[in-house]
């Protein structure tokens, strides 16, 4: 009975140490299955059953069993999604792509209804007002005139404004540059300015101390410090953006204001051939078909910031 003892406890003590055998040498299956091996390669005792790792197969002796193993088992089944993550913050935007191609021209479309007809013009004179464009700095707008002898002239000028140059008087130490306002609504005249030019295109400026001009109004703008060239000359008048408002030119018969610069008088300039000491002036006041010769009137009495009487 106790010999039987012996060997029994002798058995189970050579089956843990086996066990204890795997377990301690863990770190040698590790060392020997390192890199891409991909299975575990141990010996067993045929009658302890104890386990040894070894490198290879032909490492187990007669009395010992081959015994392999996979160092890695067969996936699990996955498992169930995770919650969603709380969202991170917005990221900073891109840079703006490269446009794209352009893309390919669509078809013709389908063509539109005949519109109504236009509106007959009743006078030629009637396109006067109509926008255009000289390249000149001033807006401007189509100007149409018609001669006595029935003749067409049809221009592009700046946009009129309100207030006119209404009356000249050129002589002695009186002399005067009357302006009116032919307009509705007062204008704001801060900063303008009337600049007055000779023959030779000399220019002399003189600030105007007129804040404003109400409808009806006449403003006086002495000049008796300018020297004024009777036989051609002109006056422009500029808003405070340097913009033409008006223009009056005047010459005498065979010196003609005709190399002036533009803005200087409108299509044609007075003539004061037979003016002596009297002015010349718009009849009736603010009268502006856009030609000098045509709305001034010669040898009129001088009224400054009155209205103008033959």
């Amino acid at each position: 009975m106790e010999h039987r003892r012996y060997r029994l406890s002798w058995a189970r003590t050579a089956v843990i140490c086996g066990v204890l055998g795997i377990a301690a040498t863990g770190s040698i299956v590790a060392a020997h299955n390192t890199g891409s091996e991909a299975v575990i390669t141990a010996c067993k005792h045929r009658v302890t059953g104890l386990v040894r790792i070894v490198p290879k197969a032909s490492a187990c002796l007669r009395n010992e069993v081959v015994v392999t193993w996979n160092v890695h088992g067969v996936p699990g089944v996955p498992g169930l999604p995770g919650e969603p993550g709380v969202p991170g913050p917005q990221g900073e935007p891109g840079e703006p792509g490269a446009p794209g191609a352009p893309g390919p021209q669509g078809e013709q479309g389908v063509q539109g209804e005949q519109g109504l007809p236009g509106t007959a013009l009743a006078d030629v004179t009637d396109l006067s007002g109509i926008g255009c464009d000289t390249g000149r700095p001033d807006d401007e707008v189509v100007l149409v005139t018609v001669a006595a002898n029935g003749e067409i002239s049809m221009r592009c000028v700046p946009v009129p404004g309100d207030v006119k140059i209404n009356e000249l008087y050129l002589f002695g130490e009186e002399r005067y540059i009357e302006l009116y306002n032919a307009g509705s609504s007062t204008v704001d005249m801060d900063g303008w300015r009337i600049v007055i030019a000779d023959r030779a295109n000399a220019t002399t400026i003189l600030d105007l101390d007129v804040a404003a001009l109400g409808p009806g109004e006449y403003a006086v703008a002495g000049i008796a410090d300018v020297e004024i060239d009777l036989f051609g000359g002109g006056v422009r008048l500029e808003d405070a953006d340097g913009a033409l408002m008006d223009a009056a030119g005047w010459e005498i018969d065979g010196m003609p204001f005709g190399d002036a610069p533009f803005g200087f008088y409108e299509l044609g300039p007075v003539n004061l051939s037979s003016l002596s000491y009297q002015a010349v002036g718009r009849i009736p006041d603010g009268n502006d078909t856009g030609n000098n010769a045509v709305d001034f009137t010669v040898g009129l009495t001088p009224t400054p910031g009155q209205p103008n009487t033959v």
